[in-house]
């Protein structure tokens, strides 16, 4: 009878050690897949982060390169525009100029020579 206690005590004792056993090995890899899976998200959730930071900063510089090229290119596009308005009015004003004194001295001249006949005759 001892010996059938013996067996059946180390039975249970074998059972209980291989349940204690395998839940603890289930209790690790479970933690050890939540802290892997956990570091997996936190990892991609960083590369995320810096990837959407790195995106919206190259976005971000570039609409500046881009804005900075529109303005520069605007301003360029006005002076030279201005420039243009400037040295055309300048160009009109002195046509407009030599015309208006070539019409002038033209005027004078026939004046004058109209008036040069008559003036010997009157005494």
């Amino acid at each position: 009878m001892g010996g059938l206690l013996t067996l059946y005590y180390h039975m249970n004792t074998a059972s209980m050690e291989r349940d204690l056993y395998m839940n603890y090995q289930m209790n690790t890899a479970s933690m050890e897949r939540d802290l892997y899976m956990n570091y997996q998200m936190n990892t991609a959730s960083m590369e995320r982060d810096l990837y959407m930071n790195y995106q919206m900063n190259t976005a971000s510089m570039e609409r500046d390169l881009y804005m900075n090229y529109q303005m520069n290119t605007a301003s360029m596009e006005r002076d030279l525009y201005m420039n243009y308005q400037m040295n055309t009015a300048s160009m009109e004003r002195d046509l407009y100029m030599n015309y208006q004194m070539n019409t002038a001295s033209m005027e004078r001249d026939l004046y004058m020579n109209y008036l040069r006949p008559w003036s010997g005759t009157c005494t």
